[in-house]
């Protein structure tokens, strides 16, 4: 396609550097800006400071290779509406060295549709500044069954934090590191024999008294929560669901 310089001509609907689309184009607002322009409307302008105002029609294709090398300072004001219909096959390489320092506002209402897939190592060093106050909705967890205990158990939070276990003798749970802030539920449940005992080390619990099982056969069930401080597991039940 050739390309044309449109002489005096420098606006959004008169772009200074065409194609064969005259309105559509690069045009120079002022100094030290270049702006773009589709069809006489302005979908991006690159000022000293960055990339802003980017049509959200425009970033549906943004992906990876695009991405790459770009700096940190230039991505800090992409928001929720720049991203919003991103494909999700396009931002499942975003690291966090692409989104360090983005704005904590900017990522407020990024949801499953924009990071289904995306893949976990790129993501897990994004932290509590980056995702401040975020607004999450129909998110649904399945407790992970983690089989019969027998008579030592070993709870991970490798499994997630909604856990299940039946007891089929009786058992010592112990707990994973009390790393500060994290915290899961544990739903115990008794075998077809029933009586089973379960301890579980390390946990305070309120009054200094830890609880004692439910151990009707087949349908006694404790939901049992544990939250972390750093330093020690804080344990409370709700006990004897049928």
């Amino acid at each position: 396609m050739p390309t044309k310089v449109n002489g005096t001509d420098n606006s959004v609907s008169a772009p200074a550097i065409v194609g064969t689309d005259t309105t559509t184009g690069i045009y120079f607002p002022t100094t030290a800006q270049v702006a773009f322009s589709i069809s006489g409307s302005q979908v991006g302008l690159i000022t000293s400071t960055g990339l802003s105002n980017v049509a959200t029609i425009n970033v549906t294709t943004l992906n990876a290779s695009s991405l790459v090398n770009t700096v940190t300072a230039n991505v800090t004001t992409l928001n929720a509406t720049s991203l919003v219909n991103t494909a999700t096959a396009n931002v499942t390489t975003l690291n966090s060295t692409t989104l360090i320092s983005a704005a904590t506002v900017n990522v407020t209402t990024l949801n499953a549709t924009t990071l289904v897939n995306t893949a976990t190592a790129n993501v897990t060093t994004l932290n509590a500044t980056t995702i401040v106050n975020p607004s999450i909705t129909n998110f649904t967890e399945t407790p992970v069954s983690i089989g019969n205990s027998g008579t030592t158990q070993t709870l991970s939070l490798a499994n997630g934090t909604f856990q299940s276990v039946t007891l089929n003798g009786n058992c010592t749970f112990t707990m994973p590191t009390a790393t500060n802030g994290k915290s899961f539920i544990l739903i115990v449940t008794q075998d077809a024999t029933g009586g089973r005992t379960a301890t579980f080390t390390s946990v305070k619990w309120p009054a200094g008294s830890a609880p004692t099982i439910t151990t009707t056969a087949s349908t006694g069930r404790d939901i049992l929560a544990f939250f972390a401080d750093g330093t020690n597991w804080y344990g409370a039940v709700a006990q004897a669901f049928a």
